[in-house]
């Protein structure tokens, strides 16, 4: 027994070295970023975005709550949880207006992480901006790393809710897409899957089940348990030095990522993905259009309005200089224009790809396209501007 106390004391202290070492480490990275970036720039000039200061709560709020389980249907849905940047109520809901779906709830959005508010506070997302730009009550039923077939499927619940006079109807339903449905079935992480009908979640669920199958899951779970309580114990008692270790991360990322960009320049390479194939590409952005196509049917039914926004993507802005030779950049080149050229025949679809481009402020920070509270404003005012035009 006193063997197995003295091991946890010298991990916990080890953990809290190794953080204090993050921390440090990421102020004298901070110190001398200026002159790596000089000395790793083989053109002109590059600007890497600037986190914005509601991430850091953000980010250690996640870490500490983080907790997605399967939902049938719409494969998981976020957890209930109440931190001081995010707040969830049971059915998964993040908080916009309430925490509750009431008669007042005019306007439902659909959607991704940008939706949901990836890095950003519950009164910093998309859709509590557009609670207050328009003075409706407003639901933010988005969810990290959703495709548009689970946002369907996640209405589909909900309209059966309101067919059963258990929640009231809404007048305005909005699916705000692109990034994910593009990303997920694009990218080299799913590639060997080979399908347009994919999620990234999927790799990992038959490798978990596989494991299970083998009789190692139980030792996996053992390992990651152990690991999670030192790590949930250190960043509830120094969230700081965490933010710390975070910054510390990603700086030595960007430098990575630099470093592999600069040695792909110089070797002419080029990133490859799925939807260079243009028959891959076209079931892909057909698979985005049939989703929003379906929602319309679905809603038109019921007396709801409906809009389908394409969302802007990083790589069409003058602002956002991160990630030029991303893959995730390819991806969109491919689908984008295909989405647009499907969908702009239909009265309920609008092409929110290059609302963005005219914006000298850069709102992006990250080769996701994910917004900072400034730039959720932005989207939420411009959303409005559209709604009122229909």
């Amino acid at each position: 027994m006193n063997k197995i106390r003295i091991f946890s004391v010298q991990c916990l202290i080890l953990y809290v070295l190794l953080n204090l070492s993050g921390y440090f480490g990421a102020w004298l990275i901070t110190r001398g970023t200026q002159k790596r970036q000089e000395s790793l720039r083989s053109e002109k000039p590059q600007a890497i975005p600037k986190l914005h200061k509601s991430f850091y709560q953000f980010k250690h709020d996640v870490q500490n709550a983080r907790s997605y389980k399967y939902k049938s249907f719409i494969g998981f849905r976020s957890e209930k949880r109440n931190t001081k940047s995010i707040n969830i109520n049971a059915r998964g809901m993040r908080y916009a207006n309430s925490l509750k779906l009431s008669k007042n709830d005019n306007i439902w959005i659909f959607g991704g992480s940008t939706i949901w508010g990836f890095g950003v506070k519950d009164k910093e997302t998309i859709p509590y901006y557009l609670g207050e730009v328009s003075n409706q009550g407003t639901v933010n039923l988005g969810e990290q790393a959703w495709v548009s077939r689970q946002s369907l499927n996640f209405l589909l619940n909900l309209l059966s809710d309101v067919d059963a006079n258990i929640i009231k109807k809404p007048s305005e339903v909005i699916f705000y897409d692109g990034a994910n449905d593009t990303i997920h079935p694009c990218t080299l992480t799913t590639s060997k899957l080979d399908s347009p009908y994919i999620h990234y979640q999927e790799a990992k669920i038959k490798n978990f089940l596989e494991l299970d199958r083998k009789g190692l899951r139980g030792k996996t779970r053992i390992l990651n348990a152990s690991k999670d309580i030192f790590s949930t114990i250190f960043r509830y008692l120094s969230p700081k030095i965490f933010s710390g270790l975070y910054k510390f991360k990603s700086a030595i990322k960007t430098i990575k990522q630099k470093q592999i960009s600069i040695k792909n320049k110089n070797s002419n390479a080029s990133v490859s993905n799925n939807c260079t194939s243009l028959e891959f590409a076209n079931r892909v952005s057909s698979n985005l259009v049939n989703n929003w196509q379906a929602a319309y049917v679905l809603l038109q039914l019921r007396g709801i309005g409906f809009t389908a926004i394409l969302q802007p993507s990083p790589y069409l802005t003058k602002t956002y200089k991160g990630g030029i030779t991303n893959p995730y950049k390819d991806s969109y080149e491919s689908i984008y224009p295909s989405v647009i050229k499907k969908a702009k025949g239909f009265k309920w679809f609008i092409d929110g790809s290059q609302w963005l481009n005219d914006s000298e402020e850069s709102y992006i920070f990250d080769e996701i396209g994910h917004l900072n509270p400034r730039g959720n404003r932005f989207i939420a005012q411009k959303i409005w501007q559209n709604l009122q035009r229909k």
